[in-house]
């Protein structure tokens, strides 16, 4: 699994960097849904209205799935504290389809992002360009988190196993709690999603 998520990373590497350089608006709100939104000034292409709805599902999606493994980490943490590394393998290995799911929206969310970013030089003004550029700018921290984030359930999938069959000395629990890490940063982002589409949402507003 370790491998695929490198590879994942390598493959889409590209991708990542030229939304990263190009910059785009990842929650656009529109009023007229499935109309291309134009105010006084104001000009969004109707690529942003047709993909926006599902960049924000799949962002939700991939925050709630990391927010329900996170819940087993503290029945891990308990089971490390007794030595029972037979059921803390078994918990962490239950949420292997979780961590398949997050890998699979992770990529359709990239997909999402990069149909979005082909027309980002048409958005006006330029104040919602510049949303667009700090918003992708938190978005791919939010890949690299994620991606930091597998790794670390694998890292930790590798050290119970270790513990069980080769009786290692290596600590579980540092591992959990950069887990943990990661998660609050993954919900802190999902926040600022949120906090991006207010103020797009009152830039608009307040030009009608």
């Amino acid at each position: 699994m370790e491998n695929n998520w490198k590879d994942f990373f390598k493959d889409r590497r590209k991708e990542i960097i030229f939304l990263a350089s190009t910059g785009f608006a990842i929650f656009i709100l529109i009023l007229f849904v499935g109309l291309v939104y134009e105010g006084p000034g104001i000009y969004v292409p109707e690529g942003f209205i047709d993909m926006r709805g599902e960049a924000i599902d799949l962002s939700a999606d991939i925050a709630d799935l990391s927010n329900k493994i996170n819940q087993s980490y503290e029945q891990i943490s308990a089971k490390d504290r007794i030595g029972d590394y037979v059921v803390a393998l078994s918990l962490m290995e239950e949420n292997t389809p979780k961590r398949e799911k997050i890998q699979s929206k992770l990529a359709s969310l990239l997909d999402v992002l990069d149909a979005m970013a082909k027309d980002v030089e048409d958005i006006r003004p330029s104040s919602l360009k510049k949303i667009g550029k700090e918003t992708v700018s938190t978005n791919i921290k939010m890949v690299e988190r994620l991606i930091a984030y597998h790794n670390l359930n694998e890292n930790l999938i590798d050290a119970i196993r270790a513990k069980l069959v080769e009786g290692s000395n290596q600590e579980i629990q540092p591992l959990i709690d950069k887990i943990n890490d990661e998660v609050r940063f993954i919900n802190s982002i999902s926040q600022s999603y949120l906090l991006s589409i207010q103020q797009f949402d009152q830039l608009t507003d307040d030009n009608l």
